[in-house]
């Protein structure tokens, strides 16, 4: 073709695109600048929303952990307050109850005390009632026993049949037979100083409001006191209230049989009358 073929085709082509909507320049022609910041932008917007997603994400997981933890420190501090208050309650009740045994104890301690102190430095020589030759009194009564013990004289009443359990509360069958030992040593040594005596074994206590053996032999002791006061002919003045806990065994603690014994209240009679000093 000559030069003027070939410069009427192009701007034929040129013509034919234009019209039909194609546009070569456009093709060929890269993206502008301000195109391609807002692209970058956008990517970069989307990354920062998905880290911040991310963020967001593992913040709510550690506020549910935090919000566990609470709870269950709440639960924690309610229950450790509850405890606080069943302790302290029972510290109370167990001081209340110290002091009304040594108010209890300590006023009615007689003036011969020296006398048991004496009579447990003797020798002792045990027998059951019913011996005439011992010049003894004779009491048929299951459950008790009568023995000399140096200077004294000694009924010995088995706990089992006074009370249930570790209980200090005397039962009706039980103020009966106190009764009954007491009019015997009314009726054989009148105007004797009597000691009531509680004793317990060495098992650890199960039940009940004591915190040690004395306790519960005191209170036993009192109990017994205060039935022998309230319905005997024995007077205040002559009677003297001990509690030796499991410190005075009569027979080994080895051994249930031995136990049985040892839990026993004694109501010992001393030498002197009432009004001796």
């Amino acid at each position: 073709m000559n030069r003027t073929g070939r410069w009427w085709i192009a701007p034929t082509l040129l013509a034919a695109g234009c019209s039909g909507g194609f546009n070569p320049i456009a093709v060929l022609k890269p993206e502008s600048g301000p195109t391609q910041v807002a692209r970058r932008q956008q990517r970069h917007a989307v990354q920062q929303n998905q880290q911040l997603q991310a963020k967001l994400d593992r913040l709510n997981a550690n506020d549910e952990q935090l919000h566990k933890l609470l709870a269950e420190s709440q639960q924690q501090a309610k229950l450790a307050k509850v405890q606080y208050e069943v302790l302290t309650e029972q510290l109370r009740s167990i001081a209340a109850q110290n002091q009304r045994l040594r108010t209890g104890g300590g006023q009615r301690r007689p003036k011969s005390d020296h006398l048991l102190a004496s009579a447990r430095r003797q020798s002792r020589s045990t027998h059951d009632g019913g011996d005439p030759g011992d010049d003894l009194p004779s009491i048929r009564i299951a459950g008790v026993h009568v023995r000399r013990d140096g200077e004294l004289i000694r009924f010995d009443v088995s706990a089992a049949r006074l009370f249930h359990g570790n209980e200090a509360q005397l039962t009706s069958a039980g103020g009966k037979l106190v009764e009954a030992v007491a009019n015997e040593i009314d009726r054989r040594y009148p105007g004797r100083r009597i000691g009531v005596e509680g004793h317990t074994d060495a098992e650890p206590l199960r039940g009940g409001n004591w915190a040690n053996h004395h306790q519960l032999s005191l209170a036993r002791a009192n109990a017994v006191f205060n039935y022998l006061v309230r319905y005997t002919r024995l007077q205040t003045g002559q009677m003297s209230v001990s509690g030796y806990g499991a410190t005075q065994p009569f027979a080994s603690n080895a051994l249930p049989a031995g136990r049985e014994r040892n839990r026993r209240i004694e109501l010992t009679v001393y030498p002197g009358q009432i009004g001796d000093d």
